[in-house]
């Protein structure tokens, strides 16, 4: 019974923290639960966007890409759940300095991952950026993320 009650404090913790992160995510100050909440917070709508761009992207390649997408993202979702796990497990265990902060790392770790597939997506909406270098900015890019913001 005891071990249940304590469980229920922790996720009831947790739904505190994640529920407070929603709109106080600002860098100065935060404990540590905080920071992971808000990190949490950026891989969900980074995760979003990448689905939204993927779906964007989806619709306008030419059908015989398509699969190549596919697998990319199948990919890329498989390796940012190994990279991300093999993060924590080398915080929590086998680092000459290992501390309990794996959970900080790991939510750290997806939601870089996140952000960078986000950024990958929308150079491939916006392929002519791909040449100049300039930041992707296309109406395909701004159609797909507009979806997202109102989540």
């Amino acid at each position: 019974m005891r071990v249940i009650s304590i469980a229920s404090l922790a996720g009831l913790s947790l739904v505190s923290v994640a529920s407070w992160a929603a709109d106080n995510c600002q860098p100065d100050n935060l404990t540590r639960p905080q920071q992971v909440a808000c990190l949490h917070q950026d891989e969900q709508r980074y995760g979003r966007q990448a689905d939204a761009l993927y779906a964007a992207l989806r619709k306008a390649m030419p059908p015989k890409d398509a699969a190549l997408l596919d697998k990319s993202h199948k990919t890329w979702k498989a390796s940012m759940d190994a990279d991300c796990q093999l993060t924590m497990a080398s915080v929590d265990g086998w680092g000459r300095d290992s501390t309990p902060d794996g959970d900080f790392q790991s939510a750290a770790c997806r939601a870089a991952a996140a952000e960078n597939r986000v950024d990958f997506y929308k150079t491939l909406l916006c392929p002519d950026t791909l040449a100049t270098g300039d930041e992707p900015n296309c109406k395909a890019l701004q159609s797909a993320l507009t979806a997202t913001d109102k989540k």
